[in-house]
């Protein structure tokens, strides 16, 4: 799945709906290293390109 017009980096609510997850679980996912993130003002952004390579690769179901 490919999203349309997506921006170049996420927030954390945006992730949090297309992972369909809590909030808490993206916090633990970027304290954990899960996938990138930067913090710009405060609050955590996820740039998208890193995530979506995540998100789509085959070995992060093999848990």
């Amino acid at each position: 799945m490919i999203i349309e017009n997506s921006p170049s980096i996420y927030t954390v609510t945006e992730v949090m709906k297309i992972l369909k997850c809590s909030r808490a679980t993206v916090y633990k996912f970027i304290a954990d290293g899960v996938f990138p993130a930067k913090r710009i003002d405060r609050k955590h952004r996820i740039p998208v390109q890193p995530f979506l390579r995540w998100l789509y690769a085959d070995d992060k179901l093999e848990a």
